[in-house]
C-alpha cells in the first residue's frame, strides 16, 4: 500500500515517510 511505499523510499533515500508523503501531494496537485 501507499505507506509501504512511503517505507520503501524512506529506507532508500534515508528521508523521513512525511517529507514523502507531501512530495506525493505535491506531485498529484502538478498532476
Amino acid at each position: 500500500g501507499a505507506f509501504d511505499v512511503g517505507s520503501d523510499f524512506e529506507i532508500a533515500t534515508g528521508r523521513p515517510a512525511k517529507t514523502t508523503l507531501q512530495q506525493m501531494e505535491e506531485i498529484l496537485q502538478c498532476q
